[in-house]
């Protein structure tokens, strides 16, 4: 096999099929970076919401347990619950008017300025 050598249609198909390959290639890396970039963005979203559902039940359970107080429009936070880049707030609304015991308790988060969660819930006067 020594000193064979390419003959008529054959010169340069091994380049071409090269190219094609390299380009196949390139096609799947790239489809394989998206779903890379596609799948930290939905880990990324559901962090966000796990951390926020944990901080609204966190300062909704410490809202519960202060005294009821008729004709707020809201409560303080917790000031042993903070989280860089997360901000929270507690308002209420008495269910009837004139409030009866009953205040319906909003809980809002937002992370960098975007709100990602409200939980409600009800406070009463026992």
């Amino acid at each position: 096999m020594k000193g064979m050598q390419l003959r008529g249609k054959s010169r340069g198909a091994g380049a071409i099929e090269a190219i094609i390959a390299l380009g196949i290639l390139g096609l799947v890396a790239v489809a394989f970076i998206g779903g890379l970039s596609t799948t930290l963005k939905a880990v990324s979203v559901a962090d966000e919401q796990s951390t926020a559902q944990a901080i609204a039940q966190s300062e909704m359970e410490y809202v519960k347990s202060l005294p009821y107080e008729y004709g707020t429009t809201g409560y303080g936070t917790d000031p042993n619950l903070a989280l860089n880049g997360y901000a929270f707030a507690a308002a209420a609304a008495p269910l009837h008017d004139p409030d009866d015991g009953i205040q319906k308790v909003m809980v809002t988060v937002k992370h960098h300025d975007k709100e990602v969660l409200t939980l409600e819930d009800y406070k009463v006067d026992r």
